[in-house]
């Protein structure tokens, strides 16, 4: 279990849970130097045995420290709180074209890309989201993750700020739009870019001049 996604957590937290403890035997290793067999078989408490990492911070802290300030149930309405707002955001996202979405969220992470036509090829939508990303990133607007499925280009909200609103997700999918069309406009077609070259000049002044 993943702590940081799911109960708020910094990394790194995170715990490998079984059913019974016991069956973490199968992976022990005794090493003489570090947590010798016959430590063990006499009780000697040793805290190697205690993780999978042996050494390690003590990121269990944060996570109990969490527990012990704000509860359980706090921690889970905060999640559910993130779930529902990644569900409205879909439904807003929804209902604009010019969005594909990949699937609907079952948790709080929505994959998504701008398309702006049917016929813009996968090539210029990997090039035109990518773009996207990194001017809303570089004006510090907004800071986009990114994935990819199947080898082509798409961006992701994943929601876990339990203060996040809907109308603050509307904002962001509102300059995703704008950074979209405004790149479209600033990117020249296929048959405009075959139009500036020195070919293409040279024969214009000769249309032109004879």
């Amino acid at each position: 279990m993943d702590y940081h996604k799911s109960f708020f957590q910094p990394v790194s937290c995170s715990a490998f849970i079984v059913k019974n403890g016991a069956n973490l035997g199968l992976i022990t290793h005794h090493a003489d130097y570090l947590n010798p067999a016959e430590a063990a078989a006499a009780g000697t408490p040793d805290q190697v045995n205690k993780s999978l990492q042996t050494t390690k911070r003590f990121d269990a802290l944060k996570l109990w420290l969490t527990l012990r300030t704000l509860g359980a149930a706090t921690i889970g309405a905060a999640f559910d709180g993130a779930v529902a707002l990644a569900r409205a955001t879909y439904e807003l996202m929804l209902a604009e074209p010019r969005l594909e979405l990949l699937h609907r969220p079952e948790l709080s992470t929505i994959v998504f890309r701008y398309r702006p036509c049917l016929t813009t090829s996968e090539a210029e939508l990997d090039t035109l989201n990518a773009s996207i990303r990194s001017q809303l990133a570089r004006d510090g607007e907004a800071m986009i993750a990114a994935t990819k499925v199947d080898g082509r280009r798409y961006l992701k909200f994943t929601l876990l700020n339990p203060a996040t609103t809907v109308e603050q997700m509307g904002e962001i999918v509102d300059l995703i739009l704008a950074y979209g069309m405004a790149i479209e406009r600033s990117t020249p077609s296929p048959a405009s870019a075959l139009a500036q070259t020195p070919a293409a000049a040279a024969n214009e002044r000769v249309r032109r001049h004879g």
